[in-house]
């Protein structure tokens, strides 16, 4: 029999397919909270709040999912798209192959039915049911979806009672944490970035007990444990963090070279954009900091900074670089 998160996640992709996105959005809220809510169910939720007049909860619970899918290049590329962050022609050059371009179609379908554009929003929803041999989930619900361009919007299956909406925005804006409770993942990055390992630990573990294991978290755990001496447990999550992330292959790279099972020029071969670079300039340094590799490290700090990168990983390598300063 399935569980009750089997049970809540068929509720929410049912909603969702068969437009019900109100409903939607309040199965989504159950499914987050229990740490279920993977980069699909992430998309779903975002276009179900939109749909259901949520803007100001949709950016706010999309900018948490940007964050947690910082090392996903293309899950993010699609939230971007949905909240108007980014422009559909940088996006489908991304695409790697025919369900990421079915799965461009079908949100861009929805990006543009909520921006007005019906006639547009009905040719994306088209192209993604016939032009490929393959088939995917956003594939089979485009032409249930479609239906949203050829008659208004029948409202009765899907909004939902005043109360229910209440609810609802509570438990969003709860989720994103808006009225002005600390995010804890980003008090982790902040640390990271500081340099307290031992508070880096503290979060990362209880997120990935609640079920957030994204690839950041992962190599933030990673090096903090190993700048911490605490290498019986590098060891002990580094098989699970390895097939975690096995479907990505450039998150899984940079695993791979903090353990020391990867080239950093291989991983550099994976990297296609300076923020890639950078990343991977940054986590070989740390390496070479674990290794106690000074001069090793310094190079690749350098050449982290010489990617120019306005991102993340340059803040933690700006911070991270005193190390090797203290030590010189």
């Amino acid at each position: 029999m399935p569980n009750k998160s089997e049970s809540k996640e068929r509720e929410f992709l049912h909603a969702f397919q068969s437009r019900d996105f109100g409903h939607a959005a309040l199965f989504g809220c159950a499914l987050f909270r229990e740490g279920h809510m993977d980069h699909r169910s992430a998309l779903a939720m975002i276009v179900s709040l939109l749909h259901a007049g949520l803007i100001e909860e949709a950016n706010g619970l999309g900018e948490l999912f940007i964050c947690l899918t910082a090392s996903h290049r293309w899950p993010q590329g699609l939230l971007k798209l949905l909240l108007g962050k980014a422009e559909s022609s940088d996006l489908v050059a991304l695409a790697e192959n025919e369900q990421q371009q079915c799965q461009f179609h079908f949100y861009l379908a929805h990006h543009l039915l909520l921006n007005g554009e019906v006639k547009a929003a009905a040719q994306e929803f088209a192209t993604c049911t016939k032009q490929y041999s393959g088939e995917c989930w956003e594939q089979r619900l485009a032409p249930i979806h479609f239906s949203l361009c050829v008659r208004p919007y029948s409202q009765t299956n899907w909004v939902l009672t005043s109360t229910e909406m209440d609810g609802l925005k509570c438990e969003v804006r709860q989720i994103y944490r808006q009225e002005n409770e600390p995010d804890p993942l980003e008090g982790c990055l902040n640390a990271f970035e500081s340099r307290d390992f031992m508070s880096v630990v503290q979060v990362t573990r209880e997120r990935i007990r609640n079920g957030h294991l994204s690839t950041r978290t992962m190599l933030m755990l990673i090096t903090s444990l190993q700048h911490l001496g605490e290498i019986w447990e590098v060891e002990s999550l580094s098989e699970q963090f390895l097939e975690h992330s096995a479907g990505h292959p450039f998150p899984n790279a940079l695993l791979r070279l903090l353990l020391g099972k990867a080239d950093t020029s291989e991983v550099l071969g994976m990297a296609k954009t300076d923020h890639d670079r950078c990343t991977v300039h940054f986590y070989a340094a740390s390496r070479n900091l674990y290794l106690e590799d000074m001069e090793g490290a310094k190079t690749e700090f350098e050449a982290c900074f010489a990617t120019k990168a306005e991102c993340r990983e340059m803040r933690f390598a700006k911070s991270h670089y005193e190390l090797v300063k203290q030590i010189e």
